[in-house]
């Protein structure tokens, strides 16, 4: 698979996965004043990278709402654009997208769209191409920062857990600059007093409750398909990927957002096994069908909460939904009446 092909499953994914308008609020406020302190949801600060781009294209757009969308496809466009960078430079790793594919990623971009993760992972993946040259590593490591602070750090030492390239000092630095510098814009912030830190403390309670229910469907979310040849190819045998594994689990443990957290960090984990020579034989073999494609369709990720949904329709528009299928329950209900009543008159 590669990102043509992606580009036209576009439609498809919106249609199976949903898209969301989250940080849609911040935005109004943000688009205006990148550097006004948020009245309540404070810790979205930490991840400004989408305040940022769209406080300076709203100065030209003057519309908050287009440009909140604006944003949200250009991330889109720079995921795309780390894929295809990916395709060209790095040929060994073809596989890469279409593992992903049987993967929830897809429906963690859209289903959340409005969060910056199209801006961390299109950021990682030019780092794998580009990690090299010590300028584009500081800027992109810095919109990694600015993106996701602490899963920046996480990229950073599963690069060097999995060995995917040898971390120089350049990139140390570039690492220690871009956090100080998102410091700096945080303490910046009048009457700041709250970061991820402290509404993990403040919901404590709900993240053991969301991580012990339903607590197989979100074993079985992290991976989705892709289990099967990771179970086959016997990968918990090599140390790599089991720390690797144990480690992305622990963290996202401390996350409310179970299934969003845990994909998004298992990106290097994904990238490295796309040159796994065990686990390429069993996925080729097991996804050597191209009618089995509809199961990357068939995803579902485990909510805050501990709830379990496959799109964000019936969540993020819930009421309009609501609306939509009691309006088709009803006619449809009014179409078998039609039918049984012209029957029984005949």
């Amino acid at each position: 698979m590669d990102v043509k092909k992606l580009i036209y499953l576009t439609p498809l994914f919106i249609i199976f996965f949903g898209i969301n308008n989250y940080n849609l609020y911040e935005s109004q406020i943000l688009f205006a004043n990148v550097f006004e302190t948020l009245p309540k949801n404070q810790w979205l600060h930490e991840s400004p990278i989408q305040f940022f781009i769209g406080y300076i294209l709203n100065k030209l757009i003057n519309n908050v709402v287009l440009t909140y969308w604006i944003v949200v496809v250009l991330g889109y466009c720079f995921l795309m654009f780390g894929f295809y960078c990916i395709q060209q430079k790095k040929p060994s790793k073809k596989h890469f997208i279409y593992i992903l594919f049987f993967t929830p990623f897809f429906l963690i971009i859209f289903s959340w769209s409005g969060k910056p993760d199209t801006f961390l992972v299109g950021a990682l993946l030019l780092l794998f191409i580009y990690n090299k040259n010590p300028v584009a590593s500081f800027l992109i490591t810095l919109t990694m920062v600015f993106s996701h602070p602490q899963i920046s750090i996480v990229y950073y030492v599963l690069i060097k857990l999995l060995k995917i390239f040898d971390v120089k000092v350049h990139h140390i630095f570039s690492l220690v600059i871009s956090l100080s510098i998102h410091s700096i814009y945080i303490r910046g912030l009048d009457s700041y007093d709250g970061g991820r830190l402290d509404f993990i403390l403040e919901n404590w309670d709900r993240y053991f409750f969301g991580v012990f229910s339903n607590f197989n469907s979100g074993i079985l979310a992290m991976f989705m398909w892709i289990w099967i040849p990771i179970i086959i190819s016997e990968l918990f045998f090599q140390k790599k990927f089991l720390l690797s594994l144990i480690f992305i689990s622990v963290i996202s443990f401390f996350a409310l957002d179970f299934t969003r957290t845990f994909v998004t960090m298992s990106v290097p984990l994904i990238y490295s096994l796309s040159s796994n020579d065990s686990f390429i034989k069993s996925f080729n073999k097991i996804f050597s069908s191209k009618y089995l494609l509809i199961l990357g369709f068939l995803q579902f990720q485990k909510r805050p909460g501990g709830i379990i949904v496959d799109s964000a329709w019936s969540w993020a528009f819930v009421d309009n939904y609501a609306r939509f299928t009691g309006k088709l329950s009803t006619s449809i209900l009014d179409i078998i009446l039609n039918i049984q009543k012209n029957f029984l008159e005949q």
